[in-house]
């Protein structure tokens, strides 16, 4: 996928910015400023590090690594204000999330408020839902097939909708269930981000959708960072040298569409529908 976008850019194709969602829900662990982490979709959802956590950083991106014990992760820190829109506006019959993890040991879980998420005592993810499911249970479960290991990094990401009576769950780019034709419940409104509920590993960027993701679209729409400098350098070779208006046009429209690469690149999702 990687390599097939690499040439439908260099051949002028360009895909369409338009494509990339807006987030309801951005966190950079980068841009973490006195301890205070701005949500950057702008919805007011700011993230305050408690102080046993630890900001660190790695070839791919900074995280947030907590040792699953008090005191070390991340809390809300949002005005009434915001928390009162949030709880309005969080979607409940749909929602996609993208991020990467890392549990420190097998048999663990995390509850991130809106989700949460176990690593099994053999290695296979549970994914767990609070949906509205009046007499019956209040979790929806998907499971993946493959197993991971005790801190290693993994790319993360999931889609559930239900008009489209589909969720389905990757791992490291690779589709490890897919539920498709059947009834689900919606999920529980109001729920807020939480990032101090038990993780005893690490994550990072981390985004969450308020729409589904197109089984069809799950796969990376990645671009590693050579190829991505040469894209640059083009486009700068081009707009200096090159008095050719289509080329120019061109120009521009791949400019915009590596700016939307780089706005997604925190991302394995790919394109969403």
């Amino acid at each position: 996928m990687r390599d097939s976008l690499f040439a439908l850019l260099l051949t002028g194709c360009i895909v369409s910015a338009a494509a990339v969602p807006t987030p309801i829900l951005d966190y950079d662990f980068a841009k973490v400023q006195n301890s205070t982490l701005a949500d950057s979709s702008g919805s007011g959802m700011d993230l305050k590090v408690e102080e046993k956590a630890r900001l660190e950083k790695d070839s791919s991106g900074a995280f947030l690594a907590s040792d699953g014990i008090p005191e070390s992760g991340a809390k809300l820190e949002a005005s009434k204000e915001s928390l009162q829109k949030w709880k309005e506006k969080c979607p409940k019959r749909a929602i996609a999330a993208s991020f990467r993890i890392k549990f420190n040991k097998l048999g663990a879980s995390a509850d991130f408020g809106i989700f949460s998420l176990e690593a099994r005592d053999d290695g296979r993810l549970v994914l767990r839902f609070r949906v509205k499911n009046p007499g019956g249970s209040p979790n929806y479960r998907i499971m993946s097939e493959e197993r991971i290991k005790a801190g290693q990094f993994y790319h993360f990401a999931f889609s559930y909708s239900v008009d489209r009576q589909e969720v389905c769950m990757m791992l490291d780019g690779k589709i490890q269930a897919n539920n498709a034709g059947m009834a689900l419940n919606e999920l529980e409104g109001g729920n807020t981000p939480s990032f101090s509920s038990g993780l005893d590993g690490a994550i990072g960027e981390f985004r969450l959708y308020g729409c589904p993701v197109s089984i069809e679209d799950l796969s990376s729409v990645t671009i590693s960072k050579e190829e991505m400098a040469q894209l640059e350098k083009s486009l700068a070779d081009l707009q200096k040298n090159s008095k050719n208006k289509h080329l120019l046009e061109w120009g521009k429209s791949l400019e915009k569409t590596l700016k939307a690469i780089h706005a997604a690149s925190r991302t394995p999702l790919g394109q969403f529908s």
